[in-house]
């Protein structure tokens, strides 16, 4: 349970969140004259003063990913309440910055609330008040992510957030196939649609003149792809780059060789060809060789490959463990947190009939009548409260 407090530090009601994975998720006290979620950004009170310092705010989606976001030192965090963001909510963030980031988990649901929250916020936006968004890879919260990789890796999105205007032309243009004649034709009066909705004067040329470059830079793009055939190199999963970051490790800490060995084979998580390539390692002479004096020469075609994964710089920036520099209690450490954290990834994922090959490869996108009904919707209710 976490007590609620509005912006004056007074506690207006309870919050409370499952252990486990019933529902509903998030619970919390009824609405009442002082306690009106639409009204209450939790843990505003407490950053308020930080987030005017800083002139930074990351709202979120709940509670638990401020008090996470807090644990780690990032104290410019707030939420609504276990409801999608509101027109007062907005006006309240922008009491104490003038460009709030918004970060809602990047599942489906997370990124129609995001798209919702762009939109609704369009009549809204003035040269001082504005919104910009910052998207986690799919399926990733704030916690999962900083827990599978790292803070500073985190740190990088918060660094480089999408405007508005790239955020909602982003999602939208993935909706909708724009190599279609007629789709062309929709998609363009659908961006006018939405300039239509903003009210600030400059803000409604200079979007309206952003909107149609993207559009124009997207159908010379799909253009010059047409125009050209190229093979399109496989992409490599999360998954698969996280394992390869295990191998890596496993070969350049030479004194953690016998229990990273042991933590991968346990794991399940290895492939055939990936225990082939640790086995001609670990049960041959070079388990005792240091990694830059191994010759590869004589490597079947298979171990090379694997080998040669080992040695992908993305890896390295990526998982700072993997350096023979890293200090080893650390590193074996954060192998060990990384590998359990996997494993419940991946049996979280199938408990909900999903591969993590869907995380990579399928996009949480919404259908183009989802998208339309959440802009009809919006604008519809703006009407009704005129």
């Amino acid at each position: 349970m976490f007590p609620i407090v509005n912006e004056y530090g007074k506690i207006v009601g309870f919050g409370g969140r499952v252990l486990d994975n019933s529902n509903p998720k998030y619970i919390n006290s009824p609405e009442s004259d002082f306690f009106k979620k639409r009204n209450i950004l939790y843990n505003l009170f407490n950053a308020k003063q930080i987030i005017r310092s800083k002139k930074n705010m990351l709202i979120c989606e709940g509670y638990m990913d401020v008090i996470s976001l807090y644990d780690k030192n990032i104290k410019t965090a707030v939420a609504p309440l276990g409801t999608s963001l509101t027109e007062n909510h907005l006006l309240l963030s922008w009491k104490y910055v003038n460009k709030p980031t918004l970060m809602f988990d990047a599942d489906n649901s997370g990124l129609k609330a995001s798209f919702k929250s762009a939109i609704m916020s369009l009549p809204y936006l003035t040269p001082t008040k504005l919104l910009q968004f910052v998207i986690l890879p799919n399926e990733y919260d704030p916690d999962t992510y900083i827990n599978e990789f790292s803070l500073n890796k985190f740190a990088t999105f918060l660094k480089n957030p999408l405007s508005i205007v790239d955020f909602i032309f982003q999602e939208s243009s993935k909706s909708i196939d724009l190599h279609k004649s007629d789709n062309k034709v929709v998609f363009d009066n659908y961006i006018d649609e939405l300039i239509s909705n903003i009210k600030d004067s400059k803000i409604k040329y200079f979007y309206k003149n952003e909107f149609k470059t993207l559009f124009f830079k997207k159908l010379k793009s799909l253009s010059s792809k047409k125009q050209s055939i190229k093979i399109i190199p496989k992409k490599i999963s999360l998954k698969e780059k996280q394992i390869s970051s295990f191998l890596t490790a496993y070969l350049n800490h030479i004194i953690l060789r016998n229990e990273i060995y042991s933590l991968l084979v346990d794991s399940e998580l290895l492939s055939n060809k990936q225990i082939e390539f640790l086995n001609f390692i670990h049960k041959s002479e070079l388990l005792e060789v240091e990694i830059d004096n191994i010759d590869t020469g004589n490597f079947p075609s298979n171990v090379t490959e694997i080998y040669q994964n080992t040695k992908d710089g993305n890896i390295f920036q990526l998982f700072p463990y993997v350096s023979s520099d890293y200090d080893s209690k650390e590193a074996i450490k954060q192998i060990k947190e990384s590998i359990n954290n996997l494993k419940t990834r991946l049996s979280n994922l199938k408990k909900i009939n999903k591969s993590l090959d869907d995380i990579e490869n399928n996009s949480s996108s919404m259908t183009w009548d989802e998208l339309k009904n959440i802009t009809f919707n919006l604008h519809n209710n703006e009407e009704l409260l005129e």
